[in-house]
């Protein structure tokens, strides 16, 4: 049985999914249980826990073979280093006592820095302590999401403008998360030999390049619009987030764009999924919602 934490978001999801179509025997969990339902109507075991919860975590690891593991960015958390570090020590106690002998941690690019990388410090912290907490962690470090356009999508559709934090015009690997789901999947029917950090690379693409494929497949202007690194952190304040927050967000954006985040793993794949295909599915899921 494979255990999947975040069952019901946008990577775990997609490790269920995947895991079911090979028919293998899978445990959901998130934090509701009315949230688990799209699983358990299909007959899926399910479990609602919240990952600070070790207890029941432990619980729900027991018999697992493997287990997808992430940690939230939870941006309404006063300190977002503390919940972070919080988890990681509740994630680390329940594998340990579970006696988990695979993890799949869905990690990002620049987890190797220990610090100036913003919310992606926390994956660092993680992928230490769970190195020191299972036989055999794959660690998953893919880079921009192809989905992260929905974070911006009310602008788009209500202003035709998609604001951006960084250089417009420099291409980044973006993935798709169905073939993140794809991978975690198959790495937990097929552990490795050895602890490995896991570079995930999909086709490059720069923001204008997003913004434009949206502006097609929406049949609307959609204006580009380069936010100055000074008013980062201003901007970020201004669309709700904490000063804290604001700041750590900021600091990711700047390590992004230093290349701190870009791919430096021994190994790494290849993520097929193209831009076109993705922003398709994503507008046609809002339309049917």
């Amino acid at each position: 049985m494979f255990a999947i934490s975040g069952s019901t978001g946008r990577v775990g999801s997609n490790v269920v999914a995947e895991l079911l179509k090979h028919d293998q025997p899978v445990r959901a969990l998130a934090r509701s249980e009315e949230s688990l339902k799209q699983w358990s109507a299909q007959g899926v075991e399910t479990a609602a826990v919240d990952l600070l919860d070790s207890a029941a975590l432990s619980e729900a690891l027991k018999g697992a073979e493997g287990f997808f593991a992430l940690l939230p960015f939870h941006f309404g958390a006063d300190d977002l280093d503390r919940y972070a570090d919080a988890v990681i020590a509740s994630v680390r106690s329940a594998v340990e006592s579970a006696n988990v002998p695979h993890v799949v941690m869905l990690s990002s690019g620049g987890a190797q820095h220990e610090h100036s990388t913003g919310p992606i410090t926390g994956l660092h912290r993680m992928e230490q302590a769970l190195l020191s907490a299972t036989p055999l962690l794959t660690a998953l470090r893919p880079g921009h999401f192809q989905e992260k356009f929905q974070d911006v999508l009310p602008a788009i559709l209500q202003e035709g403008v998609y604001p951006v934090f960084g250089a417009a015009d420099e291409p980044k690997p973006m993935v798709a998360t169905k073939d993140i789901g794809v991978f975690a999947a198959h790495n937990l029917m097929n552990p490795p030999v050895s602890q490995e950090p896991v570079d995930i690379i999909g086709p490059s693409y720069t923001e204008r390049d997003v913004a434009g494929v949206i502006a097609e497949q929406l049949h609307k202007d959609v204006a580009v619009v380069e936010i100055p690194d000074e008013a980062w952190e201003s901007e970020l304040e201004r669309a709700g987030f904490s000063t804290g927050v604001a700041h750590s967000l900021a600091q990711m954006y700047r390590a992004d764009s230093d290349g701190l985040l870009a791919p430096c793993a021994s190994k790494s794949i290849s993520a097929p999924t193209p831009l076109t295909e993705t922003v398709s599915t994503v507008l046609q899921n809002r339309e049917g919602a």
